[in-house]
């Protein structure tokens, strides 16, 4: 091998390993951007979709503590409140039309509902971590959908 062609070759790989750790950062970046992401989850708050009325999408959600949700109004009308919470875990109360952000510490089962539609069943779950609190939701749920005029079984699935 000559000296030139030498020259090249560690050219080439100079210029392997330098784009190498560009892409390498720009793939960490893209990574830990979308880690940061993940922890807020978002329920849209709609007044119909394909097979439910006056409802919420999704209508259950998982999430693990310290995660956030933001509550979205798509159409005018609606605004959402804590109906029951985990032992220690923070309320709500939206404003109509607000889009509210609200930060899930102490694991359970979080049951809401729309302030203006709760009686026609315009409720939802959220599951925090592991559900500590299901037989109290149950209770609460069974109560709560007694006063409901429809829906009154739309959240039976998730409180089994």
């Amino acid at each position: 091998m000559t000296r030139n062609q030498s020259s090249t070759r560690r050219s080439l790989l100079n210029d392997f390993q330098h784009s190498y750790n560009r892409i390498s950062v720009v793939l960490i970046f893209l990574f830990l951007s979308s880690l940061a992401q993940a922890d807020t989850h978002q329920i849209r708050i709609i007044d119909h979709s394909e097979n439910q009325a006056m409802s919420f999408k999704p209508l259950f959600l998982k999430v693990n503590p310290k995660e956030k949700v933001v509550f979205k109004p798509a159409y005018p009308g609606h605004a959402t409140e804590s109906v029951f919470l985990p032992k220690g875990a923070k309320s709500w109360k939206a404003k109509p039309m607000e889009e509210i952000e609200i930060s899930l510490e102490v694991e359970g089962i979080y049951l809401y509902a729309c302030q203006y539609h709760w009686n026609i069943g315009m409720v939802g779950i959220i599951q925090v971590g592991r559900p500590v609190n299901k037989l109290e939701a149950r209770r609460f749920y069974e109560k709560y959908k007694k006063k409901l005029v429809l829906h009154k079984n739309r959240l039976d699935q998730f409180l089994k």
